[in-house]
């Protein structure tokens, strides 16, 4: 799971071939089958970089591949990975077991969604190396950081809880009456299995795509988007005039396979066609250099987004009313939302999304203007005085969530360079700004921002964040105009840690399960249970909050 893979050779095989279940003793395949496979993985690499048009997309541009990850929290900055070549893809030392076992059954793109059900997979190859270790890193919750290769286990049949382990209460967590208020309803998934939990699957690691892993884990364990995938309700809103209705299709699939599972089977998933998806959606995700999960995260959204967008429809109020500053606070951001949603609205939106509210004041007529923006993730900034605070402190100086919400919400003061042009002042002037969360979205995921980015070390601020894993209220940060402010407690239920630095790292998830309550650290394609509650140490990057009920 490192930045390295150590078998290269294996992996480039494996993420360009395998798109159906391997036969373990399969004839060897063809060359034609393989140029194809090449020519499938390769599909942008005869497109420049310049001929593709991401600033229609709200991306703000192209930086290099190694400081781009953490370039801007506000705006999505793709960088260009390298589109591997597929040379050497086979060597003359490969036995023709191995090379039958990695690459045959090559299944066409245009029919990777057609056969979800054969995805499922068991290491076999690695069966028989790592029996010791395996049982030894079960026995503690924290091993999802502490190991740092690919590990799993195959078992003929899943391992049902025992009636004595502590199952704990999700009615208050994923309350499906009020999800169906919010017309997201979780109905779809069905009774909860308590003594044979699903989607309890690994997610194999295809060289380097341990972040993808992390964050498909915590999208999967988000009960109401997962309920509108397993129910098949996705296929009504589908919009296949888009260019990424494959990768909502493929993800589906993906999801689907994943609520199967019964138990802790110790299976693994191979994601191979929704990788590919992925890179035709996002250039940048090609190839298999390590990324940000946060990066994936939010282009992963604006594909599904893209691919569920219901009917677009005129803007009931006009963007040019010369009156709208004069309006009331909660009028103008409805307006606004309203606006906002005639052009993206989708399942997607229903669930991830929420707006800011951004008041800037001038410091010299006193003037008032007001800004609202849509967002489907908050990054927090980490305050100074504890970003050398890499253990736990004392209650006095350890840094807590609310400390970056905090730094978050305050009022910043706009001088010098970042002078406010005063519409009333016909001037730019030194004037006050803040930011504040005006509508909750119903999940909210929040980005730790660990990375420094006009750092020439390239450094990773590894300050221990203490952040609650229920009752997070939200209400502090918020504006006081806001309709949410009796509805803004949230509940933990998902964790993208991530454990090293820029140059190499690894990702992990910790993950809430729907079933039974308890706390599971997937860490690609091993799944181990953690407990009641998840660890809280240095390594948490995105937080997935969910409203309680």
């Amino acid at each position: 799971g490192w930045s390295r893979c150590q078998e290269p050779e294996a992996a480039e095989m494996q993420t360009r071939s395998a798109y159906r279940s391997r036969e373990r003793n399969g004839p060897p395949v063809s060359n034609a089958n393989l140029l194809r496979a090449r020519r499938e993985t390769d599909y942008y690499s005869s497109r420049s970089p310049s001929s593709i048009d991401f600033t229609s997309r709200g991306y703000t541009g192209a930086v290099n591949s190694s400081a781009s990850v953490h370039a801007n929290t506000n705006g999505l900055r793709p960088n260009y990975a390298r589109t591997f070549a597929g040379k050497g893809m086979i060597n003359e030392g490969s036995s023709k077991r191995s090379l039958a076992a990695s690459t045959s059954n090559i299944l066409d793109r245009d029919s990777v969604s057609a056969q979800p059900s054969m995805r499922v997979h068991s290491n076999h190859q690695e069966r028989s190396n790592r029996d010791e270790s395996a049982d030894s890193s079960r026995n503690s919750p924290t091993d999802g950081l502490k190991s740092l290769r690919l590990s799993s286990r195959s078992s003929s049949s899943p391992r049902p809880l025992d009636q004595s382990d502590s199952i704990r209460d999700l009615q208050g967590l994923w309350d499906d009456s009020f999800w169906q208020r919010c017309k997201c309803s979780i109905a779809g998934l069905g009774p909860r299995q308590k003594t044979m939990p699903r989607a309890l699957v690994g997610l194999s690691n295809l060289g380097n795509t341990c972040f993808m892993n992390s964050v498909l884990q915590c999208l999967v364990n988000t009960a109401p988007l997962s309920a509108y995938f397993v129910a098949d309700e996705y296929s009504g809103e589908l919009n296949r005039s888009s260019k990424s209705w494959q990768l909502v299709d493929d993800y589906a699939s993906l999801a689907k396979d994943m609520w199967k599972s019964r138990g802790q089977s110790n299976s693994s998933i191979n994601p191979s066609a929704l990788k590919m998806q992925l890179s035709r959606w996002a250039r940048q995700f090609s190839g298999y250099e390590q990324h940000d999960s946060q990066e994936l995260l939010r282009f992963l959204l604006d594909g599904m987004q893209e691919g569920l967008m219901r009917p677009k429809r005129e803007p009931p109020w006009p963007y040019d009313d010369k009156e709208f500053e004069e309006r009331s606070i909660p009028e103008q951001s409805r307006r606004m939302w309203e606006n906002y949603l005639a052009r993206n609205n989708s399942h997607i939106t229903d669930i991830f999304c929420g707006q800011l509210r951004s008041r800037v004041v001038c410091a010299t007529c006193k003037k008032e203007s007001n800004c609202y923006d849509p967002f489907m993730d908050l990054s927090l900034p980490i305050p100074k005085k504890f970003q050398g605070l890499s253990k736990w402190r004392s209650s006095g100086t350890e840094c807590r969530l609310e400390d970056c919400l905090k730094q978050f919400a305050d009022e910043e003061r706009l001088e010098g360079h970042e002078l406010y042009y005063c519409s009333r002042c016909n001037k730019h002037q030194v004037a006050v700004k803040e930011m504040k969360i005006f509508r909750c979205p119903l999940v909210l995921v929040l980005h730790l921002k660990r990375f420094d980015k006009r750092s020439s070390s390239r450094s990773k601020l590894n300050a221990a964040v203490r952040f609650p894993t229920t009752g997070l209220d939200l209400s502090p940060y918020m504006s006081s105009d806001s309709p949410d402010l009796s509805g803004s407690i949230f509940d933990l239920y998902g964790i993208s840690n991530h454990s090293g630095s820029l140059d190499g790292g690894h990702y992990i998830a910790h993950c809430r399960n729907f079933d039974d309550g308890l706390w599971y650290c997937f860490n690609d394609t091993r799944v181990t249970r953690v407990g009641s509650a998840p660890p809280v140490d240095e390594s948490a990057y995105l937080l997935f909050y969910c409203k309680r009920a």
